[in-house]
């Protein structure tokens, strides 16, 4: 297949820089006081980037306190929940590499 344009720039960028964490922090960045998640159980409250970020960073302090280093495993077995979401990116912060779970898996 015969290129009409020089992808090795696309190619570049999005294989060795972009990763979700990065994408994660260009939204906190750009969209910061704007709604990133609804959370209906909390009688629809919500969280902007900003403070979905903040979460984040103190889960991904206390792990780091706690030993988790780049490379580990994080098993999470979790409720869809905003907790989850902490889970989620705090492992991607610390440098884990996260293992989600459905909560319903059993044996």
């Amino acid at each position: 297949m015969e290129l009409t344009y020089d992808c090795k720039m696309f190619k570049n960028t999005f294989e060795s820089e972009f990763t979700w964490l990065n994408g994660f922090m260009r939204n906190v960045r750009r969209f910061g006081d704007k709604t990133a998640v609804y959370i209906p159980a909390k009688k629809n409250d919500s969280l902007t980037y900003f403070e979905l970020n903040q979460k984040a960073n103190k889960l991904a302090n206390a792990m780091k306190r706690d030993g988790i280093k780049k490379s580990d495993v994080l098993f999470m077995q979790l409720y869809n929940s905003p907790e989850f979401l902490y889970a989620y990116i705090a492992s991607q912060k610390a440098g884990a590499i996260s293992n989600p779970a459905n909560f319903n898996l059993s044996r």
